[in-house]
């Protein structure tokens, strides 16, 4: 069994109007070993997972999920079912999926599951694979999950590998009470809602139709938006999605140090002012008239400044404005 391809659909999409995860299964020689044919398969994974006991699948009523196991139906379905347990039993409230076969592709199949988390979403789906794998003989139980990250075993797990993970992963990705009722309210009145994940900042709608909240607080309060401005990880991320350039975002720490080293550079040494006001001096009293020198020097009772003196006769000038200006 191998995963060949991962998807997340976020909105509306061809097979339904929820948002799903899809993983493109490749069954190999599985796609000669429906659930019947392997001895003891629902028996065990019944044992592992009883809330498919509850799953109507495609006959619409408890109990049917098991009827299908005991027919004869391939591991890309059982997948699916098993990914959809999965999330339910760390918290997350979705029933819908669906498995379809790849035209043109024998044994290659589209298993399709809700969600109400993506990440969380697709950890069940490797966690499943890798449960599913796990109950098939010793030459079928091979399997790869692609791109998909596989939680790590734990001596937490129980009988279900990464479930430890699983469970870590959704509590710490749950939104907080504010913020989970809001969701649930909006979700009972048909309004489409998107988890990033980011904290507690979730998106209502679509398109120019879109609104954010983060807990109680609405994008039409300022402070919501100056939230969004100091989290530079947050602020990069929206402007990411919808394809807008944005400049990578650095560590705080760096930013810290190179401000600080800015400010301790713009500060001028005790030498280097002292080089500046002699100048600055120099320059201001070769700027005066030779006139205005002459009256100068003749109301302080000294003699005109020479050519050969005119560094002196500067420094004097300095003196002398200073004393009159204190």
């Amino acid at each position: 069994m191998r995963v060949v391809e991962t998807a997340v659909y976020r909105g509306p999409n061809l097979r339904g109007s929820q948002p799903m995860v899809r993983l493109r299964i490749d069954l190999g020689a599985l796609e000669e070993w429906p659930s019947d044919r392997i001895p003891g398969f629902v028996e065990r994974l019944t044992e592992l997972l009883p809330g498919l006991a509850s799953h109507g699948c495609s006959l619409g009523r408890p109990g049917g999920f098991l009827e299908r196991l005991r027919d004869g139906t391939w591991l890309g379905h059982v997948v699916e079912h098993a990914a959809i347990e999965l999330q339910c039993i760390v918290g997350s409230r979705v029933t819908r999926g669906k498995t379809r076969g790849v035209p043109r592709s024998p044994g290659v199949y589209d298993a399709l599951y809700a969600y109400e988390d993506a990440e969380v979403a697709l950890a069940a789906g490797a966690v499943a694979v890798r449960l599913v794998s796990s109950l098939l003989p010793e030459p079928l139980c091979l399997f790869d999950c692609g791109r998909l990250r596989m939680p790590e075993q734990t001596a937490d797990d129980g009988p279900i590998p990464g479930m430890a993970a699983l469970r870590a992963l959704a509590a710490r990705r749950r939104l907080g009470p504010t913020t989970a009722s809001l969701v649930e309210a909006a979700r009972r009145r048909g309004i489409p809602v998107h988890v990033p994940g980011d904290g507690s900042l979730v998106r209502l709608g679509y398109g120019a139709n879109q609104r954010r909240i983060r807990a109680s607080i609405t994008m039409r309060r300022p402070i919501s938006r100056s939230s969004l401005r100091v989290t530079s990880s947050a602020r990069a991320a929206c402007c990411s999605r919808p394809g807008f350039p944005c400049r990578p975002v650095r560590s705080s720490r760096a930013s810290r140090r190179r401000s600080r080293s800015q400010s301790v550079s713009a500060v001028p040494s005790c030498s280097s002012r002292s080089t500046a006001t002699t100048g600055a001096a120099s320059r201001s009293a070769s700027a005066v008239p030779r006139r205005s020198r002459e009256a100068l020097s003749s109301r302080d009772g000294t003699a005109p400044a020479s050519s050969s003196s005119s560094s002196s006769w500067a420094a004097t000038t300095a003196r002398s404005w200073s004393t009159g200006s204190s």
